[in-house]
């Protein structure tokens, strides 16, 4: 498997994130704790980079910016839009990475995986800030959105929202196939039987497909965490051991094979995809494919597109490696820039999003979680039961992992390697292991780094 793009752009970040320390540093503004940045006097005005496009979801972060200037007089939030939040984004992270080495950061970001830049020197640490702010509570936020934001005890952002998946499907297929739609599938084997059940074939393809392993928001990642297995484990402060060449991560490797070939093989699922759209026109609303595993946004697009179907909700099914169901945990945070000159005026407004009725609001309008467990009263949650089963399965959610080698890891094993696997070019275990030297080299590059 060859090196990706991403790959060699984490490689020089490195190098960028140094000279981005430096000059944050000699400037004499914010430092690598955050603690110490002085305050600034008069008005205020947050630059704040995000990813949010144009909508409804963004005019709810407007209202909540106005909201917060109209009670901080003086405050204002000067704001700019950028495609992508994490290292993969080649826009994303060479308009962060110059401004902060120009000594010109934004104050306030919004991304995927804070440690991936602060462990690069990118951002400030948040711990400081924590520790003084008597109103904040770390123990009110579920872990897995938390430990997304950590690196060894170290807090690069965040958490306003968080995700997981679940199994959506479609009832009125399931009764047409002749399924019970009272009793969906908990188990691959159980998937499989009604993936195949409920896929039509005609003379041009197919008039619609039961279950697609790979469509969705889903990768090989989530597949190891059903078979009960992991992706990487901490085997001390200065020491990692990759996890998914391991036999459960192997044999979930192999199921997604075994999927594409229920229900066609992968070259034919591949060229029906090509037929679908999106909006209000996606599979799974037309009813060109039965099941999918996905979010609870997708309850934001039942409602934005007025999407009138019979649907249920099921957790994902698992492996025979494993003892039960597990979800990958995922969800966007907020960091402050590495040489911000406004960290406590930036951290208060951070603060503030983060409380749970900011964060519903927020959440709202995508059908997004707060990351709070306070946030579980309201009625946002209690009222809608679909928001609260994706609520109920973070019992059982495992955190996307989160490092400075994350993208590397990512590129290799939800990237080439599962490529290389459901296209057949390799066998699992052969472009598994393949990906593990390669991620393995990038974690002990940067604990021997560490040492220095």
């Amino acid at each position: 498997m060859k090196a990706t793009t991403r790959r060699r752009m984490m490689a020089g970040l490195g190098t960028v994130a140094g000279a981005a320390a430096l000059a944050a540093c000699g400037s004499g503004e914010t430092g690598g704790t955050g603690g110490t940045a002085p305050k600034s006097s008069g008005p205020v005005a947050l630059d704040t980079w995000h990813t949010i496009a144009p909508g409804p979801t963004f005019d709810a972060f407007k209202a909540l910016l106005d909201d917060y200037s109209a009670a901080h007089p003086g405050t204002t939030f000067p704001v700019t839009q950028l495609e992508g939040s994490s290292l993969q984004s080649a826009g994303y992270q060479g308009k962060i990475t110059a401004a902060i080495a120009s000594g010109t950061p934004p104050d306030i970001l919004h991304m995927n995986r804070p440690p991936e830049f602060g462990e690069a020197g990118m951002l400030t640490q948040l711990n400081d800030f924590m520790k003084k702010d008597k109103s904040f509570n770390q123990g009110d936020f579920f872990e897995g959105p938390w430990a997304r934001c950590e690196f060894f005890g170290r807090v690069w952002g965040l958490p306003v929202i968080c995700d997981d998946r679940g199994l959506w499907f479609n009832k009125s297929l399931f009764k047409e196939a002749g399924l019970d739609p009272n009793k969906p599938p908990k188990t691959w084997n159980d998937l499989e039987q009604a993936a195949v059940q409920l896929t039509r074939k005609s003379a041009s393809g197919y008039d619609r497909i039961g279950y697609i392993p790979l469509y969705g928001n889903v990768e090989l990642y989530s597949y190891i965490y059903m078979n009960g297995g992991d992706v990487i484990k901490y085997t001390g402060s200065d020491k990692a051991e990759v996890m998914f060449n391991k036999p459960n991560a192997v044999e979930a490797a192999e199921e997604l094979v075994k999927l594409y070939d229920r229900v066609g093989g992968y070259d034919n699922v591949v060229a029906y995809q090509k037929t679908f759209q999106g909006a209000a026109q996606s599979p799974f609303f037309t009813g060109q494919l039965a099941m999918m595993r996905n979010g609870s946004w997708i309850t934001g697009d039942l409602k934005r597109y007025n999407v009138q179907m019979d649907y249920g909700l099921a957790p994902e099914p698992y492996g025979p490696s494993a003892k039960g169901p597990a979800t990958l945990n995922g969800g966007y945070n907020w960091s402050l820039s590495q040489g911000t000159r406004h960290a406590q005026q930036g951290w208060d407004f951070l603060s503030w999003f983060t409380q749970p009725a900011q964060a519903a609001r927020f959440a709202v309008p995508q059908g997004n979680m707060p990351a709070r467990k306070s946030a579980l009263n309201q009625d946002y949650v209690q009222k809608n039961p679909d928001i609260k089963f994706f609520f109920d399965a973070l019992k059982y959610a495992k955190p996307f992992p989160t490092a400075p080698w994350t993208q590397v890891m990512f590129d290799a094993v939800n990237g080439d390697a599962q490529t290389a696997i459901v296209q057949r070019k390799m066998n699992a275990k052969q472009a598994l292991d393949e990906a593990a030297k390669i991620v393995q080299v990038e974690i002990d590059k940067y604990f021997a780094q560490k040492k220095k």
